[in-house]
């Protein structure tokens, strides 16, 4: 069994056999994954290759991250070094609707940019982000930073007298 370090996920697990006598299942969210081998398909010199990738949520900062790695009972740890990323941003003009809050108006979209394909439009207001209110472009910017250029978050805006929810990416 391997389980995958905080910030990342399982891809590709690989026990040096034919995936018919070998078969492996990764869990929807990649955070773990399972294999299995009789003995007879047992290849103890053939390395075991399992692929990680880090998650868009990683910390902007990296850092090491361990998960581990289990057969026979014996458990080891899996270290992965996910490398610094780039400031992830809103690709769009906004301004307070207020200064005492009340959300962020959404001015302009960048065409082409992340934010657009995310379905955010001139004339959104801001409310939250992943649950936390946003009353201004100040709170906004706080909660941005630190998160990377691609992370995914929920943000929900008022458009045109009615709530919405869109999955936004960040851009570089």
């Amino acid at each position: 069994m391997v389980q995958a370090p905080p910030y990342a996920r399982i891809t590709g697990l690989d026990l040096g056999c034919p995936v018919s006598i070998c078969p492996v299942t990764i869990a929807p969210d990649g955070k773990s994954a399972t294999g299995s081998m009789n003995l007879s398909t047992r290849r103890f010199l053939i390395p075991h290759k399992i692929e990680v990738v880090a998650d868009a949520n990683a910390p902007l900062a990296g850092g090491l991250f361990s998960g581990t790695y289990t057969r026979d009972g014996d458990t080891q740890p899996l270290t992965m070094n996910i490398k610094p990323g780039v400031q992830g941003v809103v690709a769009a003009n906004l301004r307070n609707t207020n200064p005492k809050g009340g959300g962020v108006r959404v001015i302009s979209v960048d065409p082409g940019s992340k934010a657009d394909a995310s379905g955010l439009k001139p004339g959104d207001l801001i409310v939250d982000v992943a649950g936390t209110p946003i009353p201004t472009v100040n709170d906004l910017d706080t909660y941005l930073d630190g998160k990377r250029a691609g992370a995914t978050y929920p943000v929900t805006v008022k458009r045109g007298g009615t709530t919405v929810t869109l999955q936004l990416t960040l851009d570089r």
